[in-house]
């Protein structure tokens, strides 16, 4: 259903003013990443090669990036996308990439490994190894794994892209039946299920459908009980927070060269201009 298999990754230089976040644009075949770091910037691109050839590839991420002339060289990545059927076979269990493996674009890996961890942990066996702990074990992982695999076919699915074959490929393939349950949920009434929901949280969801232009036919009946004006008022209250916050961040920002200033006399003294 995910249909890129291969990624380009290389550092690039660091940028002088860094951005508090990552940067992910579709590509030809695929979708690159652009990760600003204190000493260096990672570069990626995450590609299909049955829509474009490694060549093409390493020749878009060095137009992209401008890494012609540099002695950036992007090194080749082969991914094998999806999950074994059952995790935990007898006293072998399987965690991280050994377990399976999705494509980067929301970085799951290392949440898939803190969360198989932790699920061993609540059905750790005794001697008798009664097979139920197991059979729970693996049903755990595999709607982790399935859920991730379905947030991400979000992003291709509904990207409204017709441009490119790869783009047009990837939003026609099989949609998942947990998906399309998810969804005609969250289409009624914009209620996520949050029993199913365990790798991301209900802000994920309403972040990544809004910006795909899904939104639930009406409010969820339990708006209607609250009057309007209360509404008003706390929308009012957090754009009044929100201003604050950036207030305070543009001063700090302006006060970055100054080493001297620990962070409590900042405060302090921005306390005593206020």
């Amino acid at each position: 259903l995910l249909l890129c298999d291969r990624a380009l990754v290389c550092k690039g230089e660091p940028q002088q003013t860094l951005p508090p976040y990552t940067q992910s644009r579709a590509m030809t075949a695929g979708w690159c990443w652009q990760i600003p770091l204190a000493h260096h910037t990672g570069l990626g691109y995450v590609y299909s090669s049955e829509f474009i050839s490694d060549d093409e590839a390493m020749a878009e991420i060095s137009d992209r990036f401008n890494l012609s002339g540099t002695t950036t060289t992007p090194r080749q990545l082969k991914m094998k996308i999806g999950r074994r059927t059952n995790t935990w076979v007898k006293n072998c269990v399987a965690i991280g990439l050994a377990a399976g493996f999705v494509e980067p674009l929301e970085s799951t890996g290392i949440h898939l490994i803190q969360t198989a961890i932790e699920d061993l942990m609540d059905f750790f066996p005794d001697q008798s190894m009664n097979p139920v702990l197991q059979r729970n074990y693996n049903e755990r992982v595999r709607q982790q794994f399935d859920e991730v695999r379905d947030f991400l076919l979000v992003h291709y699915l509904y990207s409204n892209r017709e441009d490119l074959p790869f783009w047009q490929a990837s939003s026609t393939v099989s949609e998942p039946q947990s998906l399309t349950d998810r969804l005609a949920l969250y289409r009624e009434c914009g209620t996520v299920d949050s029993n199913s929901g365990i790798a991301f949280n209900e802000t994920s969801y309403h972040h990544l459908l809004n910006g795909c232009g899904i939104y639930p036919r009406r409010q969820h009946s339990a708006a209607n009980m609250i009057p309007i004006e209360e509404i008003k008022q706390l929308l009012k209250d957090i754009q009044q927070r929100h201003n604050r916050s950036t207030e305070f961040l543009l001063y700090l920002q302006k006060l970055r060269d100054c080493r001297t200033l620990s962070i409590d006399d900042i405060i302090t003294k921005k306390d005593r201009e206020v």
